[in-house]
């Protein structure tokens, strides 16, 4: 709940296919009905308590709601593991596929027989279909991190892959890869052993589209963004827009991973790894007291201590093997308290792994009507500013031709968790400052000018995003946080 709704609110989809939900349909209408009728969602769920569950919410229409699958077995009895609906004339297929646990086992069996009882039932629908969801196979080789290391296992044995094979042979197109066929994209990341960190994956999140609605794809991309933070999930959400892109043809994979591409067979999934022992380091520093080293570590931490790491073997502070063993460290690192050590010989006061302080419970109030949270602003030949406690809207164009427009945030108040400020500068420029814990993005484009922000390594997760769209031509477009911009004044003074 506390990542999903924010996320509703941010990506602003027609039509969600959830898996996995673990809730029974009462329970699920208790604790998700009431939003989400707020945000205008029509819901079909399908669900049996502490496993599995399925469910479709639209803003598209939502009409011949059928739960199961039918003919398809039971493990022994029938589970909660898929839904379908037509959503704006399109069949719609929310799935989560069987495991199979172990090649050749009975649950192994159950997951084949359970596909091909899904083929007939998609086979027998309408023409304008999509299935979706966790469907727990990696299509080829090219879906997973490093095929070696999947030897044995279930998700990519020929079997399973041949029964994914036959429900696409009814005419059902791999939307992402069809549109990234070179690209590395993964959906599912390990919790263990930093595997989303090291950008070791598989993507096993399909949407499969018959081809009157491929046709109309836009954009399909991965929100690996939803992937980080505190408290996520271990798979990512998948994004098609049909006919329109809100956001652009992004993809694949947004943000991109910073890790490179694993070599073949260096290394082995999180299971295997349990089974032999991991070296201690015994080279790091002493770990200094800290009121908060027994609170668990987010992603966004242990990306904070890579990007310190990165510049002390850039600067020579560290060396090849040290940097190597303290990377291996960060990945295995469960608590603030075990990230510590790792950089406290190396960072300066200010660059050190450390929480970050929570967002101000007022600085988000999300619009009543976020199709109404705009405004424009236009300077020419002359400039201004906003600054103190203003509310900022979810959109705010901006024209500058010959004049400048500066945006102080740093009281402000969000009326979304992330907001777009569209630029046009011509010979003119746009500032904007955001507070320590917002996260601030650049996706412009400069001519003959500058367009950037300046990554913010201390922004909070749950705090607002505010991301620099736009285009620059002999002007300029930057970003940074409240207290670079201190900095930046006290050198000028200087």
């Amino acid at each position: 709940m506390p990542r999903f709704l924010p996320w509703l609110d941010q990506r602003r989809p027609d039509v969600v296919c959830l898996q996995e939900t673990k809730l029974d349909d009462d329970a699920f209408d208790e604790l998700l009905g009431g939003p989400l009728a707020d945000r205008g969602f029509a819901v079909a769920r399908h669900g049996e308590g502490r496993w599995n569950g399925v469910a479709i919410l639209s803003r598209a229409g939502l009409d011949d709601v059928v739960t199961g699958v039918a003919g398809a077995p039971g493990f022994p009895d029938p589970e909660a593991r898929a839904v379908a609906a037509t959503c704006g004339g399109v069949r719609v297929h929310s799935l989560y596929v069987p495991n199979g646990r172990e090649p050749d086992s009975e649950h192994y069996r159950y997951k084949l027989a359970w596909l091909a009882a899904l083929r007939d039932v998609v086979g027998a629908g309408p023409e304008a279909a999509v299935v979706c969801g966790d469907m727990n196979i990696a299509p080829a080789d090219a879906d997973v991190f490093d095929p070696d290391a999947y030897i044995g296992q279930t998700h990519v044995t020929a079997p399973e892959r041949a029964a994914l094979a036959e429900l696409q042979a009814l005419g059902l197109r791999d939307v992402v890869r069809e549109r990234w066929p070179d690209r590395r994209v993964f959906t599912y990341w390990d919790y263990r052993d930093g595997m989303f960190h090291k950008d070791l994956g598989m993507r096993i999140d399909l949407v499969l589209a018959s081809a009157p609605v491929a046709a109309r794809v836009t954009a399909a991309w991965v929100d690996r963004h939803a992937r980080k933070g505190t408290g996520p999930s271990d798979h990512a959400p998948v994004i098609v827009d049909l006919d329109e892109a809100p956001d652009g043809d992004i993809g694949p994979v947004v943000p991109p991973p910073s890790a490179p591409a694993a070599k073949r067979g260096a290394n082995r999934l999180p299971q295997a790894a349990d089974r032999v022992r991991v070296r201690r380091m015994d080279n790091l520093p002493d770990r200094p007291s800290n009121p908060h080293a027994h609170l668990r570590a987010s992603d966004d931490d242990r990306d904070r201590v890579v990007d310190v790491l990165r510049e002390a073997l850039a600067a020579g502070k560290l060396d090849q093997v040290e940097h190597a063993e303290r990377l291996e460290a960060t990945f295995m690192a469960k608590t603030l308290g075990e990230l510590e050590p790792i950089t406290a010989d190396l960072a300066a006061p200010d660059r050190a792994a450390r929480p970050v302080a929570p967002a101000p419970s007022n600085q988000i109030e999300l619009a009543a009507d976020p199709d109404a949270s705009f405004e424009s602003v236009l300077d020419i030949f002359g400039g201004s500013e906003r600054k103190g406690r203003w509310r900022v809207k979810r959109r705010t164009n901006v024209v500058c031709v010959f004049g400048g427009q500066d945006f102080d945030m740093t009281v402000a108040t969000f009326e979304a968790r992330e907001v777009t400020v569209w630029t046009f500068a011509l010979f003119g420029g746009v500032n904007v400052t955001v507070p320590d814990n917002v996260e601030i993005r650049s996706e412009g484009m400069g001519i003959f000018g500058g367009f950037g922000a300046e990554h913010n390594e201390d922004a909070d997760p749950n705090a607002p995003v505010v991301v620099l769209k736009g285009l620059a031509v002999f002007g300029g477009v930057g970003g940074q946080t409240a207290s670079r911009r201190k900095g930046y004044e006290r050198k000028k003074k200087k």
